[in-house]
């Protein structure tokens, strides 16, 4: 019935959907069992905090760069003279062995669509990983502090 319906809507808009574009993976390293990689990751999830006030700045064409705090808040930067901020709380993100990470260029944050609060965050990542299958392992994240 309807209900069944409103529940599956909720449990959609609650939901942490995610990309990953791989760039590149160079040649394996038989030896160590690393490889080096290149990947962007998205994630797609629908914002239920900051307010109206704070989505409605983000649809303004205003300059600004976003910076992460963490792997769980960005913090935008207007590229003006003020030192006008905000931070968007981002669903917290792991990548699995990896040895090291390097990001390339700037994190973006985007509201899609305002009615639902749609939100994306995208960032590109060179990183070295390996292959274990005994010993998996979360690394520092290049955004933890």
């Amino acid at each position: 019935g309807s209900k069944s319906s409103v529940n599956h809507l909720d449990d959609l808009i609650r939901t942490i959907r995610f990309q990953v574009v791989v760039w590149y993976v160079g040649a394996l390293d038989v030896m160590q069992g690393r490889v080096a990689a290149k990947f962007r990751v998205t994630l797609f999830w629908n914002d239920d905090g900051g307010g109206n006030e704070v989505r409605k700045r983000m649809t303004r064409s205003e300059s600004s760069e976003w910076k992460m705090q963490g792997r769980a808040k960005a913090l935008e930067q207007k590229v003006s003279n003020d030192v006008s901020e905000r931070t968007v709380d981002i669903p917290p993100l792991s990548i699995l062995n990896a040895v090291s990470f390097d990001i390339i260029g700037k994190p973006e944050v985007k509201l899609l669509r305002e009615k639902t609060k749609l939100m994306r965050w995208t960032c590109l990542y060179k990183a070295v990983l390996f292959q274990d299958e005994v010993n998996m392992r979360v690394e520092k994240f290049p955004h933890d502090e």
